[in-house]
């Protein structure tokens, strides 16, 4: 017996009958069998901030990952992958996640998530490459949709200078055991570099209630970087009497320094040498260029330095007299530290003027309900340049695109793939009449075919306004495709109509893999196809048995099916079985039990 045979599920069928039988039956074999694999596919990329970002920025690369297969996938891999665009050489390996484990689902998703320090990179436009099961660890039948690709594209953040600023400012006793506050104290501050460029020699200088009582000088600070200093107060020395007293750290006082804002260069708080409850520790911006009408994230680190517990603590961020966000921390044990975030809008605060300087300020219990024995110490101020408005552009991408059935689709039980993506608008301005249009091609191939969307006119002349997004779909059919690799891309505003502030983000590409259709196959058995009972001569009027062996070879199940007989009276004069027929043949459907 060979494979073919052993492959095939053997069925004995016997039917009565009174003529010789003559049976007919095909099929085709499809590709093997892939129901007891997993398979792994990348179905969503996102870039947060959107793809144009400032360099020194930390951008969150954020890749949804499904199993459309049958088997769990268990213990691989996610990786994110960088290369410059205009080199096209290797990729660069940025970060893995490590032993992730999925199961089969066509609706849950692993959201993978990256952080890109920009500080390091060159000004330009990179490739960013999301990987699914990276060390090719789990076994699929299409590896070639497991990754997802986008553009990001960094600009320069300023001036071209370096931007020193006090970023946080802290004290604690230089004897952590003394409970004395008029004992000597640790002032601390972290100075960080904003700027695109290096800060050569600068001086950091330390003050009491207005009074210079300490100065320190450091040589380098590269851009991004950042540096701690620490400043000895000895209450006694300088004269301070219990109660609360401002403590100020000014960067490069004299201006030395050409800077490309000097109004950022100090930060106050409050010390209370006699009980000390909630304070401010720490006040930044995450933008060394702050404009008019763009968003600001405005980050604050509140201390509890008292011995009790501190329930619902509210924290208010003011510019000038105006609060803009509120933050509630839910409770904030004794030495614990918590930290809040609050956005501001300068043009929808009411800020007018730019460039102008302006007041920031974190207060801790703005409203007062939470009972203190000093309040003089829950604010932190910090001062901020803010720039006039950018141009407003639109900003459109594909951010996903997924297929269904996912890949890999088996033709004759697939006709028509539903292709899905989602378009974003991530600029500051709408974008009105563009197109979005679906392609395919094989993969390899140099033309692209147009796919026709499944409502004509949610592809064309759309309308997206900044900030939202918009699903479309296409529909491809598929019943006259070859088996193979498929290419699925989506792009945006390939006409150019709108004005962007980058056109490489424009598209997404995906793969989809056709399988041949797995059927049965029907074929007489071919060691004993059909045996006759009984043997030899009979005579007329005598029923003839006819036995016949009938094989499955497919990769399906048969179904109902019917046998034709054909069979006719011999000539006599032929004396062979095959020989010509007296008359016509006469058929017969029967079906088998």
């Amino acid at each position: 017996m060979n494979a073919r045979e052993a492959r095939g599920l053997m069925k004995r069928i016997r039917i009565p009958i009174l003529v010789m039988l003559l049976l007919v039956a095909s099929g085709i074999l499809g590709m093997g069998n892939t129901d007891d694999l997993a398979e792994l596919v990348v179905v969503k990329i996102v870039l947060d901030p959107p793809p144009v970002v400032d360099r020194g920025l930390v951008v969150e690369v954020s890749a949804d990952v499904m199993n459309t297969g049958a088997r769990s996938a268990d213990g691989f891999s996610i990786s994110l992958f960088l290369r410059p665009q205009q080199s096209r050489g290797t990729w660069a390996l940025h970060s893995t996640i490590e032993s992730v484990s999925l199961p089969p689902s066509h609706q849950d998703a692993y959201r993978a998530a990256f952080y890109v320090d920009t500080k390091d990179l060159q000004i330009g436009t990179y490739d960013v490459r999301v990987v699914a099961d990276s060390a090719n660890l789990i076994s699929e039948t299409d590896k070639l949709n497991n990754e997802l690709q986008t553009t990001m594209t960094i600009r320069e953040a300023g001036l071209g200078l370096p931007d020193l600023q006090p970023v946080s400012l802290s004290y604690a006793p230089t004897n952590p055991g003394s409970e004395d506050d008029m004992e000597p104290w640790n002032v601390t501050t972290s100075i960080r570099n904003l700027g695109p460029v290096q800060a050569g020699q600068f001086v950091v200088a330390f003050l009491v209630n207005g009074e210079e009582f300490a100065r320190q000088i450091r040589f380098i600070l590269p851009a991004g970087g950042t540096t701690e200093i620490v400043a000895e107060l000895d209450p006694q020395a300088v004269g301070l009497d219990p109660g609360t007293h401002s403590i100020t750290v000014r960067v490069d006082p004299e201006e030395e320094v050409a800077e490309q804002d000097d109004g950022n260069n100090s930060i106050s708080g409050f010390l209370t040498l006699q009980a000390v409850d909630l304070v401010p520790i720490s006040l930044s911006f995450d933008k060394a260029v702050v404009r008019l009408d763009e968003e600001v994230r405005v980050t604050a680190q509140v201390r509890n330095d008292s011995n009790g517990v501190a329930k619902n603590v509210e924290v208010g961020f003011f510019v000038g007299h105006v609060r803009f966000s509120i933050a509630t921390i839910p409770i904030l044990g004794q030495g614990m530290t918590a930290t809040v975030e609050g956005i501001l809008r300068p043009d929808r605060s009411g800020l007018r003027d730019a460039p102008a300087i302006y007041q920031i300020k974190v207060v801790a219990d703005p409203n007062e309900l939470i009972y203190e024995v000093d309040k003089a110490n829950n604010e932190m101020i910090r001062p901020v340049t803010i720039y006039a408005a950018s141009e407003k552009m639109a900003e459109l991408h594909p951010i996903s695109i997924q297929v269904n059935p996912a890949s890999p689709a088996e033709l004759g039980r697939t006709g028509t793939v539903t292709i899905r993506s989602t378009i974003r608008n991530t600029g500051r301005a709408g974008a009105e009449g563009f197109r979005v249009s679906f392609f395919y091609r094989v993969k390899g191939g140099v033309r692209w075919e147009p796919i026709p969307c499944a409502d004509a006119a949610g592809c064309s002349n759309l309308s997206l306004a900044a900030g939202l997004q918009s699903q479309h779909v296409a529909s491809l059919p598929v019943s006259a495709f070859q088996p193979g690799v498929y290419e699925l891309r989506v792009v945006v505003d390939g006409e150019n109509v709108v004005a962007e502030v980058d056109k490489t983000n424009n598209e997404l590409v995906t793969t989809l893999t056709l399988l041949a259709a797995r059927l049965p196959d029907l074929t007489f058995c071919p060691l004993a196809p059909m045996s006759r009972d009984p043997v030899g001569d009979v005579q007329q009027g005598q029923t003839i048995r006819l036995s016949l062996c009938i094989s499955n070879l497919g990769e399906q199940d048969a179904g109902a099916f019917a046998v034709k007989l054909s069979y006719c009276r011999v000539d006599p004069q032929a004396g062979v079985v095959g020989g010509a027929c007296e008359g016509a043949y006469l058929q017969q459907h029967l079906l088998p039990p």
